[in-house]
């Protein structure tokens, strides 16, 4: 941008119909020169601005600054949801790259256009074949602008819920929610916090729907939220939302419709701290009731199923397989197993070699390491099934945690006889990283799972003790040197290294998993490349056709690691970039060897 513009420069820019050399010459004010002057005025806002807040000395100057800078950018916020409902109406999406990096040149460094040495590139000419660079409005926003895609996408939800709209069929439609769009649009309140308005009244549309004048009601309840939202702020306003469709649930007539079940159930992750993991679940009543005679079974200590010492034995095996036939899989003498060959060191004497000490097994006394006398004692000491989660049985384990255990073994188990994905059965795999140190037990350092969680050293050690560890060897470079087969699909074992070594989809941004990845070849099969971890990249399915089309490149960074170089509209160095949002949870783990 130009610093410190003057009025005169800016007016003269600005004035509609004024003529400009080269391309530009003779031309009246059209799109082209309102946008010259939106960015003549931008530019001056923000210089007038500085000056003002650089100069202040009054009190109210500064207060009366602080106002007006605060509502420019309310209604600035305002105006990105106005743009996204223009992206989208354009189809913007379709643009080619070509025009893309075009576009972003001219923007970023704006004194040629300014001056009408350079004008915007031109629209296509025909209708865009094959496979589109960016496959939505809110994909665009996100590379286009850098945003986040889901705060992209909330800009595209938020201009149906608060702009008007014409439908499929031409006929137009006026805003869902016109009271909270007009005072977003005026600056009166913040326009993002209109948005989360919006979201939480959506959600509680469908019992809405179901009183008997939902019309007026959702009136009267948009009124009381836009009231809420100037005097209470939008953590209350909220809570008041989420209460309103508690009372309206309550009252509402009939049974819930295929919408409210839809947009109720499922299983929440709500918190997450460094050991634990928070989840809330919603469910039919009649799905419910299996889980209830899930529970129940697995809470009745005289069915295989609710055997005591077998739950107990596997809540002390967190991570690993459930004990099979009530078996202990602690041993039978006093000393705790010893770390696998791989994992120690092959000079040590196999005597020598690390133990776990029960403590870090969760073996405490009276729980899961029982002697056979006592692992058949009576039963009629259990006490009865108690649906409060603060009283521990016998067995050391609450109802609540005996609960969870049991479900914990169904996910675990499927696919075990095939090793593969059942139909409507997902196969649960855990793979922790971390380093030979801890895996030794000469350093405290937590492990990092797939997914970003943490894992701490006793619940390592009772990894290594009680579950099957594949083991993957690095150098100082997280370059994989043990693994590699050349044939035209990648094995299983190269995908599990590849995924270990990268994360999940390598694209910098994408938050695709691993387990929805593919594995790309960096050099193409076809070309010559062969299958090995080192010529391997994981790819989620929309960047996996990104390579192929040349959307995006695959090539090996400075490290020989797999890396994306993006298209030069985002990145004009054209470096070779790697996914910083799997790479970083791995900082605090050194790298093997």
């Amino acid at each position: 941008m130009l610093n410190g513009m003057h009025n005169d420069e800016y007016f003269r820019i600005s004035s509609p119909g004024r003529g400009h050399a080269g391309p530009g010459q003779g031309r009246t004010s059209g799109g082209a020169d309102r946008l010259r002057s939106l960015l003549a005025a931008q530019d001056y806002f923000v210089a007038t601005a500085t000056e003002l807040s650089a100069a202040a000395s009054s009190p109210t100057e500064a207060a009366a600054l602080a106002l007006i800078i605060e509502q420019a950018h309310r209604r600035a916020s305002y105006l990105q949801i106005l743009a996204a409902q223009g992206a989208r109406k354009t189809l913007a999406h379709e643009l080619p790259l070509e025009t893309l990096e075009q576009l972003s040149a001219a923007i970023t460094s704006p004194a040629p256009f300014l001056a009408g040495e350079v004008e915007l590139p031109a629209d296509p000419a025909t209708t865009p074949t094959g496979r589109l660079p960016h496959k939505d409005t809110a994909d665009l926003l996100q590379h286009l602008l850098g945003t986040g895609y889901f705060e992209a996408r909330d800009r595209v939800k938020a201009a149906d819920a608060l702009l008007p709209q014409t439908d499929v069929n031409g006929i137009g439609r006026a805003a869902r929610y016109p009271q909270l769009s007009a005072d977003a649009q005026a600056g009166t309140i913040d326009p993002r916090h209109a948005m989360q308005a919006a979201r939480k009244l959506d959600k509680a549309a469908p019992v809405i729907r179901k009183q008997p004048d939902p019309a007026q009601l959702s009136r009267i309840l948009e009124s009381q939220v836009l009231e809420s939202l100037h005097t209470q702020g939008p953590q209350s306003t909220g809570k008041l939302i989420t209460a309103w469709q508690r009372t309206l649930e309550e009252s509402a007539p009939g049974e819930p419709d295929a919408e409210e079940i839809g947009a109720k159930t499922g299983i929440f992750l709500t918190r997450r701290t460094e050991h634990f993991s928070y989840f809330s679940l919603c469910m039919l009543n009649v799905e419910a009731e299996i889980f209830l005679s899930h529970f129940a079974n697995a809470d009745n200590p005289r069915t295989a199923a609710g055997n005591r010492e077998a739950l107990a034995r596997d809540a002390a095996n967190r991570a690993g397989t459930p004990a099979a036939n009530g078996s202990d899989n602690v041993g039978e003498d006093d000393d705790a197993p010893r770390l696998p060959a791989w994992a120690a060191d092959p000079t040590t004497p196999v005597g020598e070699r690390p133990r776990a000490a029960y403590t870090d097994l969760g073996m405490a006394a009276g729980q899961g390491h029982t002697s056979a006398s006592s692992a058949q004692g009576p039963r009629a000491a259990e006490p009865s099934v108690d649906w409060q989660p603060n009283s521990p049985g016998g067995d050391g384990l609450t109802p609540a945690r005996r609960r969870l255990q049991s479900i914990l073994n169904v996910l675990r188990r499927v696919g075990e006889s095939t090793g593969k994905n059942c139909k409507g059965l997902a196969r649960s795999t855990l793979v922790v990283h971390c380093q030979l140190e801890t895996l030794l037990g000469l350093a405290e350092r937590a492990g990092i799972t797939s997914h970003g969680l943490d894992v701490s050293p006793g619940e390592l050690r009772r990894l290594l003790c009680d579950a099957g560890v594949l083991p993957i060897v690095f150098n100082s470079k997280s370059q994989i040197l043990d693994l590699g087969r050349e044939q035209r699909y990648v094995p299983e074992h190269i995908r599990e290294a590849v995924l270990a070594r990268d994360g999940g989809c390598l694209v910098p941004g994408c938050t695709v998993p691993p387990e929805h990845c593919e594995i790309c070849h960096i050099d193409a099969w076809e070309d010559g490349g062969v299958t090995s971890a080192e010529n391997s990249g994981p790819a989620c399915s929309a960047h996996h056709h990104d390579f192929h089309s040349g959307k995006l490149g695959l090539v090996r960074d400075g490290n020989g690691l797999p890396a994306v170089l993006l298209p030069k509209y985002l990145d004009p160095e054209q470096l070779p970039r790697r996914n910083d949002h799997w790479q970083r949870r791995r900082q605090t783990i050194p790298t093997l060897f």
